[in-house]
Protein backbone atom coordinates (compact mmCIF):
# COMPACT_ATOMS: atom_id res chain seq x y z
CA UNK A 1 0.00 0.00 0.00
CA UNK A 2 1.06 3.60 -0.48
CA UNK A 3 1.58 5.90 2.52
CA UNK A 4 1.79 9.58 1.60
CA UNK A 5 3.42 12.07 3.97
CA UNK A 6 1.15 15.13 4.06
CA UNK A 7 2.56 18.65 3.72
CA UNK A 8 1.14 19.47 7.15
CA UNK A 9 3.91 17.33 8.67
CA UNK A 10 6.37 20.10 7.75
CA UNK A 11 4.74 22.12 10.54
CA UNK A 12 6.03 19.81 13.26
CA UNK A 13 8.55 21.61 15.42
CA UNK A 14 8.54 20.14 18.91
CA UNK A 15 9.65 16.68 17.73
CA UNK A 16 7.86 14.80 20.48
CA UNK A 17 8.92 11.22 21.05
CA UNK A 18 5.45 10.06 19.99
CA UNK A 19 5.62 11.87 16.64
CA UNK A 20 9.20 10.80 15.98
CA UNK A 21 8.30 7.17 16.75
CA UNK A 22 5.46 7.24 14.21
CA UNK A 23 7.61 8.82 11.50
CA UNK A 24 10.38 6.31 12.21
CA UNK A 25 7.86 3.48 11.80
CA UNK A 26 6.81 4.78 8.39
CA UNK A 27 10.43 5.12 7.30
CA UNK A 28 11.22 1.62 8.53
CA UNK A 29 8.38 0.04 6.53
CA UNK A 30 9.69 1.79 3.39
CA UNK A 31 13.23 0.62 4.13
CA UNK A 32 12.07 -2.99 4.56
CA UNK A 33 9.89 -2.96 1.44
CA UNK A 34 6.65 -3.62 3.33
CA UNK A 35 4.85 -0.63 1.82
CA UNK A 36 5.58 2.31 -0.48
CA UNK A 37 6.14 5.73 1.10
CA UNK A 38 5.86 8.97 -0.89
CA UNK A 39 5.37 12.62 0.05
CA UNK A 40 3.04 15.36 -1.10
CA UNK A 41 6.03 17.63 -1.69
CA UNK A 42 9.72 17.84 -0.93
CA UNK A 43 8.99 20.40 1.81
CA UNK A 44 8.13 17.74 4.37
CA UNK A 45 11.25 15.72 3.51
CA UNK A 46 13.45 18.81 3.75
CA UNK A 47 11.88 19.54 7.13
CA UNK A 48 12.66 16.05 8.41
CA UNK A 49 16.22 16.25 7.16
CA UNK A 50 16.66 19.62 8.88
CA UNK A 51 15.56 18.28 12.25
CA UNK A 52 18.04 18.53 15.14
CA UNK A 53 20.83 15.93 15.03
CA UNK A 54 19.92 12.48 16.30
CA UNK A 55 16.17 13.19 16.00
CA UNK A 56 15.87 10.39 13.46
CA UNK A 57 17.81 7.17 12.99
CA UNK A 58 20.31 6.60 10.21
CA UNK A 59 17.76 4.35 8.49
CA UNK A 60 15.02 7.01 8.56
CA UNK A 61 17.42 9.68 7.35
CA UNK A 62 18.50 7.46 4.44
CA UNK A 63 14.86 6.89 3.51
CA UNK A 64 14.08 10.63 3.56
CA UNK A 65 17.11 11.36 1.37
CA UNK A 66 16.11 8.73 -1.16
CA UNK A 67 12.50 9.95 -1.26
CA UNK A 68 13.73 13.50 -1.86
CA UNK A 69 16.11 12.37 -4.60
CA UNK A 70 13.44 10.37 -6.40
CA UNK A 71 10.49 12.73 -5.74
CA UNK A 72 10.03 13.70 -9.38
CA UNK A 73 9.55 10.04 -10.34
CA UNK A 74 6.82 9.33 -7.76
CA UNK A 75 3.96 11.46 -9.03
CA UNK A 76 2.45 8.72 -11.16
CA UNK A 77 1.88 6.55 -8.10
CA UNK A 78 -0.69 8.91 -6.64
CA UNK A 79 -2.45 9.07 -10.01
CA UNK A 80 -2.40 5.30 -10.48
CA UNK A 81 -5.67 4.63 -8.68
CA UNK A 82 -3.87 2.48 -6.11
CA UNK A 83 -5.11 2.57 -2.52
CA UNK A 84 -3.20 5.04 -0.36
CA UNK A 85 -3.27 6.63 3.09
CA UNK A 86 -2.46 10.28 3.68
CA UNK A 87 -0.49 10.61 6.92
CA UNK A 88 -1.27 13.82 8.80
CA UNK A 89 -0.06 15.24 12.14
CA UNK A 90 -3.34 15.18 14.00
CA UNK A 91 -6.29 12.91 14.45
CA UNK A 92 -8.50 12.42 11.42
CA UNK A 93 -10.97 9.83 10.26
CA UNK A 94 -10.94 7.98 6.97
CA UNK A 95 -13.24 9.21 4.24
CA UNK A 96 -16.04 6.64 4.31
CA UNK A 97 -17.17 7.68 0.84
CA UNK A 98 -13.90 6.64 -0.78
CA UNK A 99 -12.36 3.49 0.66
CA UNK A 100 -9.29 3.71 -1.58
CA UNK A 101 -8.27 7.05 -0.04
CA UNK A 102 -7.57 6.99 3.68
CA UNK A 103 -6.43 9.59 6.18
CA UNK A 104 -4.33 8.48 9.16
CA UNK A 105 -2.83 10.53 11.94
CA UNK A 106 0.58 9.96 13.49
CA UNK A 107 -1.26 8.56 16.51
CA UNK A 108 -2.98 6.02 14.22
CA UNK A 109 0.39 5.04 12.77
CA UNK A 110 1.88 4.48 16.24
CA UNK A 111 -0.73 1.86 17.17
CA UNK A 112 -0.64 0.08 13.81
CA UNK A 113 1.61 -2.70 12.63
CA UNK A 114 3.10 -1.64 9.32
CA UNK A 115 3.98 -5.17 8.29
CA UNK A 116 2.96 -5.99 4.69
CA UNK A 117 -0.76 -5.89 3.91
CA UNK A 118 -2.71 -8.88 5.22
CA UNK A 119 -4.21 -10.53 2.13
CA UNK A 120 -7.16 -12.52 3.43
CA UNK A 121 -8.86 -15.10 1.21
CA UNK A 122 -11.22 -17.99 1.84
CA UNK A 123 -8.27 -20.36 1.71
CA UNK A 124 -4.57 -19.82 2.42
CA UNK A 125 -3.55 -21.27 -0.94
CA UNK A 126 -6.07 -18.99 -2.67
CA UNK A 127 -4.40 -15.99 -1.02
CA UNK A 128 -0.96 -17.14 -2.19
CA UNK A 129 -2.29 -17.57 -5.73
CA UNK A 130 -3.74 -14.06 -5.71
CA UNK A 131 -0.34 -12.59 -4.78
CA UNK A 132 1.01 -14.17 -7.98
CA UNK A 133 -1.84 -12.57 -9.95
CA UNK A 134 -0.69 -9.22 -8.53
CA UNK A 135 2.88 -9.85 -9.72
CA UNK A 136 1.55 -10.83 -13.16
CA UNK A 137 -0.45 -7.61 -13.35
CA UNK A 138 2.64 -5.54 -12.52
CA UNK A 139 4.52 -7.33 -15.30
CA UNK A 140 1.80 -6.94 -17.93
CA UNK A 141 1.35 -3.24 -17.11
CA UNK A 142 5.14 -2.76 -17.18
CA UNK A 143 5.17 -1.30 -13.66
CA UNK A 144 8.88 -1.76 -13.15
CA UNK A 145 10.10 -1.57 -9.60
CA UNK A 146 6.73 -2.50 -8.09
CA UNK A 147 6.36 -5.74 -6.19
CA UNK A 148 3.63 -7.50 -4.23
CA UNK A 149 4.27 -7.54 -0.49
CA UNK A 150 1.58 -9.36 1.48
CA UNK A 151 1.00 -11.67 4.40
CA UNK A 152 -1.23 -14.39 2.95
CA UNK A 153 -3.94 -15.63 5.28
CA UNK A 154 -6.83 -18.04 4.86
CA UNK A 155 -10.23 -17.50 6.39
CA UNK A 156 -11.59 -21.01 5.99
CA UNK A 157 -14.48 -20.47 3.58
CA UNK A 158 -17.42 -18.63 5.14
CA UNK A 159 -15.43 -18.15 8.37
CA UNK A 160 -13.56 -15.42 6.51
CA UNK A 161 -16.21 -13.08 7.96
CA UNK A 162 -15.20 -13.48 11.64
CA UNK A 163 -11.54 -13.41 10.58
CA UNK A 164 -12.06 -10.09 8.82
CA UNK A 165 -14.18 -8.80 11.70
CA UNK A 166 -11.34 -9.48 14.15
CA UNK A 167 -8.86 -7.56 12.00
CA UNK A 168 -11.23 -4.63 11.48
CA UNK A 169 -12.04 -4.47 15.19
CA UNK A 170 -8.36 -4.38 16.16
CA UNK A 171 -7.70 -1.65 13.56
CA UNK A 172 -3.99 -2.34 13.81
CA UNK A 173 -2.99 -3.36 10.27
CA UNK A 174 -3.74 -2.90 6.59
CA UNK A 175 -5.98 -5.68 5.29
CA UNK A 176 -7.53 -6.60 1.96
CA UNK A 177 -10.00 -9.49 1.75
CA UNK A 178 -10.92 -11.39 -1.40
CA UNK A 179 -13.92 -13.72 -1.53
CA UNK A 180 -15.42 -16.00 -4.15
CA UNK A 181 -18.32 -14.45 -6.02
CA UNK A 182 -20.31 -17.72 -5.63
CA UNK A 183 -22.31 -16.71 -8.70
CA UNK A 184 -24.58 -19.60 -9.63
CA UNK A 185 -25.95 -17.79 -12.69
CA UNK A 186 -24.66 -14.79 -14.70
CA UNK A 187 -26.94 -12.11 -13.20
CA UNK A 188 -26.60 -13.30 -9.59
CA UNK A 189 -25.86 -10.59 -7.02
CA UNK A 190 -23.28 -10.68 -4.26
CA UNK A 191 -23.27 -13.61 -1.85
CA UNK A 192 -24.15 -13.18 1.82
CA UNK A 193 -20.48 -13.63 2.72
CA UNK A 194 -19.45 -10.86 0.31
CA UNK A 195 -22.14 -8.51 1.63
CA UNK A 196 -21.03 -9.08 5.21
CA UNK A 197 -17.41 -8.40 4.26
CA UNK A 198 -18.47 -5.19 2.49
CA UNK A 199 -20.29 -4.04 5.61
CA UNK A 200 -17.27 -4.74 7.81
CA UNK A 201 -14.82 -2.71 5.72
CA UNK A 202 -17.31 0.16 5.60
CA UNK A 203 -16.95 0.34 9.39
CA UNK A 204 -13.15 0.11 9.42
CA UNK A 205 -11.04 2.91 10.88
CA UNK A 206 -7.74 1.46 9.63
CA UNK A 207 -7.26 0.75 5.91
CA UNK A 208 -9.32 -2.33 5.01
CA UNK A 209 -10.93 -3.39 1.76
CA UNK A 210 -12.85 -6.22 0.18
CA UNK A 211 -13.69 -7.40 -3.31
CA UNK A 212 -14.94 -10.55 -5.01
CA UNK A 213 -13.18 -12.44 -7.75
CA UNK A 214 -15.04 -11.98 -11.08
CA UNK A 215 -15.96 -15.68 -11.32
CA UNK A 216 -17.69 -18.26 -9.12
CA UNK A 217 -14.58 -19.56 -7.36
CA UNK A 218 -10.88 -20.06 -7.89
CA UNK A 219 -11.29 -23.11 -10.15
CA UNK A 220 -13.11 -20.92 -12.68
CA UNK A 221 -9.99 -18.78 -13.03
CA UNK A 222 -7.85 -21.65 -14.30
CA UNK A 223 -7.54 -21.88 -18.11
CA UNK A 224 -8.62 -25.25 -19.58
CA UNK A 225 -5.10 -25.94 -20.86
CA UNK A 226 -3.83 -25.67 -17.28
CA UNK A 227 -6.67 -27.85 -15.99
CA UNK A 228 -5.49 -30.51 -18.44
CA UNK A 229 -1.94 -30.18 -17.10
CA UNK A 230 -3.27 -30.63 -13.56
CA UNK A 231 -5.53 -33.60 -14.32
CA UNK A 232 -4.43 -36.63 -12.29
CA UNK A 233 -6.76 -39.26 -13.73
CA UNK A 234 -8.48 -40.11 -17.03
CA UNK A 235 -11.81 -38.93 -15.62
CA UNK A 236 -10.31 -35.54 -14.73
CA UNK A 237 -8.81 -35.27 -18.22
CA UNK A 238 -12.23 -36.00 -19.72
CA UNK A 239 -13.85 -33.43 -17.42
CA UNK A 240 -11.30 -30.74 -18.34
CA UNK A 241 -11.83 -31.41 -22.04
CA UNK A 242 -15.60 -31.35 -21.62
CA UNK A 243 -15.35 -28.03 -19.77
CA UNK A 244 -13.14 -26.59 -22.50
CA UNK A 245 -15.63 -27.63 -25.19
CA UNK A 246 -18.57 -26.33 -23.15
CA UNK A 247 -16.96 -22.91 -22.77
CA UNK A 248 -16.73 -22.67 -26.54
CA UNK A 249 -20.50 -23.06 -26.90
CA UNK A 250 -21.66 -21.54 -23.61
CA UNK A 251 -19.14 -18.93 -22.36
CA UNK A 252 -21.13 -18.20 -19.20
CA UNK A 253 -20.12 -21.57 -17.76
CA UNK A 254 -16.59 -20.21 -17.33
CA UNK A 255 -17.97 -17.58 -14.99
CA UNK A 256 -20.72 -19.47 -13.16
CA UNK A 257 -20.34 -23.21 -13.65
CA UNK A 258 -19.59 -25.30 -10.56
CA UNK A 259 -16.63 -27.10 -12.08
CA UNK A 260 -15.15 -27.86 -8.67
CA UNK A 261 -18.02 -30.16 -7.64
CA UNK A 262 -19.77 -30.60 -10.97
CA UNK A 263 -23.51 -30.42 -11.52
CA UNK A 264 -25.68 -33.43 -12.33
CA UNK A 265 -28.82 -32.98 -14.40
CA UNK A 266 -31.00 -34.04 -11.48
CA UNK A 267 -30.08 -30.86 -9.62
CA UNK A 268 -31.66 -28.80 -12.38
CA UNK A 269 -35.02 -30.50 -11.93
CA UNK A 270 -34.91 -30.15 -8.14
CA UNK A 271 -34.66 -26.37 -8.33
CA UNK A 272 -37.87 -24.28 -8.29
CA UNK A 273 -39.19 -23.71 -11.80
CA UNK A 274 -38.87 -19.94 -11.49
CA UNK A 275 -35.33 -20.03 -10.06
CA UNK A 276 -32.80 -18.10 -12.23
CA UNK A 277 -30.21 -20.80 -11.56
CA UNK A 278 -32.57 -23.41 -13.01
CA UNK A 279 -33.06 -21.38 -16.18
CA UNK A 280 -29.31 -21.02 -16.57
CA UNK A 281 -28.56 -24.70 -15.95
CA UNK A 282 -31.44 -25.95 -18.10
CA UNK A 283 -30.21 -23.88 -21.03
CA UNK A 284 -26.71 -25.18 -20.39
CA UNK A 285 -27.79 -28.82 -20.19
CA UNK A 286 -29.74 -28.52 -23.41
CA UNK A 287 -26.44 -27.68 -25.13
CA UNK A 288 -24.36 -30.49 -23.62
CA UNK A 289 -23.69 -33.99 -24.86
CA UNK A 290 -24.25 -35.47 -21.40
CA UNK A 291 -28.01 -34.96 -21.05
CA UNK A 292 -30.55 -37.75 -21.55
CA UNK A 293 -33.21 -36.64 -24.03
CA UNK A 294 -35.89 -38.31 -21.89
CA UNK A 295 -34.95 -36.08 -18.95
CA UNK A 296 -35.09 -32.95 -21.05
CA UNK A 297 -38.37 -33.97 -22.61
CA UNK A 298 -40.06 -34.81 -19.28
CA UNK A 299 -38.35 -32.08 -17.24
CA UNK A 300 -37.45 -34.79 -14.74
CA UNK A 301 -34.60 -37.17 -13.94
CA UNK A 302 -35.50 -40.55 -15.46
CA UNK A 303 -32.90 -42.41 -13.41
CA UNK A 304 -33.79 -41.00 -10.00
CA UNK A 305 -37.39 -42.08 -10.45
CA UNK A 306 -36.00 -45.62 -10.53
CA UNK A 307 -33.61 -45.12 -7.57
CA UNK A 308 -30.61 -44.99 -9.90
CA UNK A 309 -27.97 -42.23 -9.65
CA UNK A 310 -28.35 -39.46 -12.21
CA UNK A 311 -26.11 -39.92 -15.24
CA UNK A 312 -26.75 -36.57 -16.94
CA UNK A 313 -23.79 -34.20 -16.79
CA UNK A 314 -24.74 -30.56 -16.78
CA UNK A 315 -21.37 -29.18 -15.63
CA UNK A 316 -18.37 -31.55 -15.62
CA UNK A 317 -16.56 -32.08 -12.32
CA UNK A 318 -12.94 -30.98 -12.62
CA UNK A 319 -12.40 -31.10 -8.85
CA UNK A 320 -10.41 -28.91 -6.46
CA UNK A 321 -7.23 -27.65 -8.12
CA UNK A 322 -5.95 -24.85 -5.86
CA UNK A 323 -2.85 -26.70 -4.61
CA UNK A 324 -1.97 -27.97 -8.06
CA UNK A 325 -2.53 -24.56 -9.65
CA UNK A 326 -0.33 -22.89 -7.03
CA UNK A 327 2.46 -25.37 -7.72
CA UNK A 328 1.98 -24.92 -11.47
CA UNK A 329 2.36 -21.13 -11.14
CA UNK A 330 5.42 -21.44 -8.92
CA UNK A 331 7.04 -23.85 -11.36
CA UNK A 332 7.09 -21.31 -14.18
CA UNK A 333 8.38 -17.84 -14.82
CA UNK A 334 5.77 -15.09 -14.83
CA UNK A 335 6.22 -14.71 -18.58
CA UNK A 336 5.69 -18.43 -19.24
CA UNK A 337 2.70 -18.72 -16.91
CA UNK A 338 0.98 -15.71 -18.49
CA UNK A 339 1.10 -17.41 -21.89
CA UNK A 340 -1.60 -19.82 -20.69
CA UNK A 341 -4.05 -16.99 -19.99
CA UNK A 342 -5.96 -15.71 -22.99
CA UNK A 343 -9.23 -13.94 -23.69
CA UNK A 344 -11.66 -13.93 -20.75
CA UNK A 345 -9.27 -15.93 -18.56
CA UNK A 346 -6.65 -13.23 -18.98
CA UNK A 347 -9.19 -10.50 -18.20
CA UNK A 348 -10.40 -12.14 -14.99
CA UNK A 349 -6.89 -13.04 -13.83
CA UNK A 350 -5.53 -9.52 -14.33
CA UNK A 351 -8.60 -7.99 -12.66
CA UNK A 352 -7.61 -9.85 -9.51
CA UNK A 353 -4.00 -8.82 -9.99
CA UNK A 354 -5.01 -5.15 -10.21
CA UNK A 355 -6.91 -5.22 -6.92
CA UNK A 356 -4.09 -7.08 -5.17
CA UNK A 357 -1.37 -4.71 -6.38
CA UNK A 358 -3.47 -1.71 -5.38
CA UNK A 359 -3.48 -2.86 -1.75
CA UNK A 360 -0.18 -4.76 -1.59
CA UNK A 361 2.22 -2.76 -3.72
CA UNK A 362 5.75 -2.28 -2.45
CA UNK A 363 9.30 -1.72 -3.59
CA UNK A 364 12.30 -3.90 -2.90
CA UNK A 365 14.09 -3.50 0.40
CA UNK A 366 16.50 -0.56 0.35
CA UNK A 367 20.23 -1.18 0.33
CA UNK A 368 23.07 1.08 1.40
Amino acid sequence: MIFMLADELSGLDDWSLEDVAAIEKIAQCAFEGAHIVVSESTAVLDHFLAAPPETFSAVATAVFKKLAATFSFQGWLTESGFTFALVTPTSAKANAANRSRWVLSLADIRRMSLEPTTLLAENLVDAKIYTIAGAHYARVMKLRGLEVSAVARGGGGSTIVPELEEIVTRSDRVCFAITDSDQAWPEAGKSLVAKRCDKLVEQASAPAGHDCIPVRELENLVPPSVLLDLATSPSRVDAARAFQALCGHFPEVRQCGDIKEGTAGSRVFRLPEAAPERHFLAALMARTQGADSRCLRNDDCANERNQVPCQCVCVPKVGAVADGFHNWLNGRSHHKALEAFAGPWNEAWLAIGAMVLSWCCSRAMMHS
